[in-house]
């Protein structure tokens, strides 16, 4: 964690750290975690860190996060979450203190004002949208509403059915030619265009919102915009091109999927946010694709299925602690639980 100028030397971290080529570390002083690792805690609290301090140097009055109620971008919401508490904290018992004063111009406030809450700063500084389709479902888009409530985020629903639909026309009026899905008699390239069309308007709106809302909100400034690719989907290839995987910040770019949910199961826990367990119980999926059936209540899609592959098979072969490499006949084969069974 690299927090420079001591913005979270709060008895938690105080870490000064110098590169040229590598990062090496100078001093590292831990009191509270001295030795207390927590893979999930620290993979909330790490980046958190980061983005505040990534954010007070920026000139950014914020962030912007596509919010598909799963559990990448429910994960990034957390962090962001996680940054907001350790901020509310730190201005709250030092209303003089840089973090203080870092908050009220990013919040774009004067005085000694400090927030109430971890929820009153989100509402100024975060921003996040359910951009959705004619294929998606109102599970997944009130589970975004639910996670943007709890964490106080400024939350917009917005539909980009419009934009797809202008699309495809254009490219009607010089082919002559409408793309189909598989399940409507296309093939796989028709299938996997109609797709990708979709995930990359999310994109542009992205950029389009994070550079308008604070002038929607009266306020100056521009958003950062913030990705949710895990690392699993960047081993396995099995992402758009820029999409909402293409952005400023992406704070879970290393983070496996079965990591994510555990984080997200500790962090129901730690923030007393039950919604944060059943994202991480809740099955992959991008929904871009026609629901199979009448009820529009949850998906048919499967990212495992689109896939070929469950997300434990990919992180098993990514996760070397969890591997036991056995010599046998001169060829070394990878032990693991998740393959084994």
């Amino acid at each position: 964690v690299n927090s420079r100028h001591c913005q979270f030397a709060l008895n938690d971290i105080n870490c000064a750290m110098t590169s040229r080529n590598i990062v090496t570390v100078a001093t590292c002083t831990l009191n509270q975690w001295a030795l207390d690792f927590d893979g999930n805690r620290d993979r909330i609290l790490g980046p958190a860190c980061w983005m505040w301090d990534y954010l007070r140097r920026s000139g950014a009055s914020g962030f912007f996060l596509p919010l598909s109620g799963g559990a990448d971008s429910t994960s990034t919401a957390t962090i962001v979450h996680s940054m907001c508490i350790l901020v509310y904290k730190a201005a709250k018992k030092d209303p003089n203190s840089l973090v203080a004063k870092d908050c009220r111009r990013i919040c774009g406030e004067k005085g000694q004002w400090v927030p109430h809450s971890s929820q009153d700063m989100a509402n100024k500084i975060f921003h996040t949208s359910f951009m959705g389709t004619d294929y998606s479902s109102t599970e997944t888009r009130d589970r975004a509403q639910k996670v943007a409530d709890q964490i106080g985020a400024y939350h917009q629903h917005v539909t980009i059915d419009g934009i797809v639909k202008a699309i495809l026309a254009m490219f009607f009026m010089v082919t002559t030619l409408k793309p189909r899905f598989l399940s409507q008699g296309g093939t796989r390239s028709e299938d996997l265009a109609l797709q990708n069309i979709q995930a990359r308007i999310r994109m542009v709106v992205a950029y389009l919102f994070a550079q308008l809302l604070p002038w929607v909100r009266n306020r100056s400034g521009f958003l950062l915009v913030l990705g949710s690719a895990n690392v699993d989907e960047g081993l396995r290839g099995y992402m758009t091109k820029y999409d909402c995987s293409s952005a400023d910040l992406n704070p879970i770019g290393a983070i496996s999927k079965g990591d994510l949910k555990l984080m997200l199961k500790w962090a129901a826990i730690e923030y007393n946010s039950p919604v944060l367990e059943e994202v991480a119980n809740v099955n992959p999926t991008t929904e871009f694709v026609p629901i199979v059936g009448n009820e529009r209540t949850a998906h048919t899609q499967s990212d495992e299925e689109d896939m070929g592959m469950p997300m434990s098979l990919i992180t098993c072969t990514q996760d070397h602690e969890e591997h036991e490499v056995v010599e046998h006949e001169g060829a070394k084969e990878f032990n693991s639980p998740v393959l084994e069974e």
